[in-house]
């Protein structure tokens, strides 16, 4: 007889292999197969059963609701519950958690882990969304909710683009932004969305205009203070800064403002080799301001939902 390395009860044997088979994201070749099974899925008696755990709605974040949900119910049953929901729900791991939401165990609605764990959910959707593998979205979603966590810093889960000339780093930071919503986008349409020239670069307006065009709630607002910064932050709502770059030079500059600490903002750059950039929250606010137009702490703020 072949040795055990665990005890498995009885009413446990197969399930783990049955919900590997039918449920996650790494047994389907792309998303669209995905879809069109999630489809197939909520037709079915058990599928329609899910939708009534769910509890109340959280927040709406980026366009993507956040439920909470009953756990004890999603793992009382074998095939049709769910014995591994701990915390989020795994939103493209399982084919059970409706597209467009990220399902949260109902546990955790009062806890100061919640925004941590929410944040996981929707990086690692994100990285699947764009096609990396689940292991390797989890393992990036794990490492983040760690670091909100730790409780030093507070960040959003934005990542970093090089732009490709030194008059794009508007339509680059823009798109920096929209990738956080999901909506990737090539820097060469958003510089002529923008209005970009090899001249005059990007006016922030034309920032604004062209965010509008793609659907998105936008404005620009002067004299932003850092409690304001960090505050949209705590929303969800990244800022584009024109800010001096080099002020000895009158050089202007666009980066992305994607979260905090105690003393540094935390920088998604497009200029910037390393792609994120910590700086003195006291020195940046000295250098936000553009020589050309005479705006001081200009901020383009975008918004995923249809009103901030």
């Amino acid at each position: 007889m072949k040795n055990k390395i665990i005890f498995v009860p009885k009413n446990i044997m197969g399930v783990y292999e049955w919900q590997d088979r039918n449920y996650r994201i790494d047994r389907v070749k792309n998303i669209k197969d995905f879809r069109a099974r999630k489809v197939k899925f909520f037709g079915t008696t058990i599928g329609k059963k899910f939708l009534g755990y769910k509890i109340k709605k959280f927040i709406n974040l980026n366009g993507i609701d956040v439920w909470f949900v009953n756990g004890d119910k999603l793992r009382s049953g074998v095939k049709s519950g769910d014995i591994d929901f701990t915390m989020g729900g795994h939103t493209y791991r399982y084919l059970y958690v409706p597209e467009g939401e990220i399902w949260i165990e109902s546990v955790y609605q009062r806890t100061k882990e919640l925004m941590s764990i929410v944040w996981h959910e929707y990086l690692e959707q994100s990285l699947m969304c764009f096609g990396m593998s689940y292991l390797r979205a989890h393992s990036l979603a794990s490492i983040f909710e760690m670091t909100l966590r730790e409780g030093k810093y507070t960040m959003l889960p934005i990542g970093t683009y090089r732009q490709k000339t030194k008059f794009t780093c508007g339509p680059a930071a823009l798109k920096i932004v929209l990738e956080y919503f999901r909506r990737p986008i090539s820097e060469k349409y958003l510089a002529k969305l923008s209005k970009t020239t090899k001249i005059k670069g990007t006016n922030p307006q034309d920032l604004v205009e062209g965010a509008k065009k793609l659907g998105f709630s936008a404005y620009q607002k002067e004299y932003i203070t850092p409690n304001e910064v960090k505050n949209l932050i705590k929303k969800g709502i990244p800022i584009i800064a024109n800010y001096q770059y080099e002020p000895r030079f009158g050089e202007g500059h666009y980066a992305v403002i994607i979260g905090f600490s105690k003393d540094n903002f935390i920088l998604s750059d497009p200029g910037a080799m390393e792609g994120y950039q910590m700086v003195s929250i006291k020195e940046f606010m000295k250098n936000w301001f553009e020589l050309e137009d005479k705006t001081h702490r200009q901020g383009v703020i975008i918004s995923g939902n249809k009103k901030l």
